[in-house]
């Protein structure tokens, strides 16, 4: 009968002892973090701008809920085809 040991070593590719410890790996080599960060913070502010637009509250949900289910793809279709000069208001200072 055989063991997990000898299952193991008959079938190589599907050892962890090839892989890259994480700490190891070259910093170019993970760069998910840091694009998805920022995809994150490019959402929020188009979901803020569709919150605070004179569209109508469906217009509003339609545009917010693309953008949160399609992140990347929502984005860019947001920024190409939402009209946003139409709708925003302008910005009021502060002072």
């Amino acid at each position: 009968m055989f063991s997990l040991t000898t299952i193991g070593a008959l079938i190589p590719h599907c050892s962890n002892h090839n892989l890259p410890h994480p700490f190891t790996m070259h910093p170019a080599t993970y760069t998910g973090g840091f694009f998805g960060l920022i995809v994150l913070i490019l959402d929020l502010i188009a979901i803020f701008e569709v919150l605070n637009s004179t569209r109508s509250i469906t217009s509003k949900l339609l545009w917010a809920l693309l953008i949160f289910l399609f992140p990347v793809f929502g984005l860019i279709i947001y920024f190409l085809f939402g009209e946003r000069e139409q709708h925003n208001g302008g910005y009021e200072s502060i002072a």
